[in-house]
């Protein structure tokens, strides 16, 4: 299961890097900069609007991590895998 959350964050941290809309999280003035990516996913932890304005859902990390969550338990009921 441990490799299916890295996988879901891995894909996350991905999809903002080059994102048409947010982009360029880690590199930024030709630099490496991993913690702008860090910092994005916590926002939502501090600022009520990543979860109120459906816009700003496909950049919320924790509303990823719930569709994933939710997408493994339904595929592991498919697959009689029930944990």
């Amino acid at each position: 299961m441990i490799y299916y959350w890295s996988l879901i964050t891995i894909i996350y941290l991905l999809y903002i890097q080059f994102s048409s809309t947010m982009g360029n999280m880690w590199i930024r003035n030709n630099r490496f900069v991993p913690y702008n990516a860090l910092r994005l996913m916590a926002y939502p932890l501090y600022d009520y609007k990543m979860w109120i304005y459906t816009d700003m859902l496909a950049i919320n990390y924790f509303a990823w991590i719930i569709v994933a969550y939710i997408l493994y338990k339904y595929l592991c009921t498919i697959n009689g895998n029930v944990r």
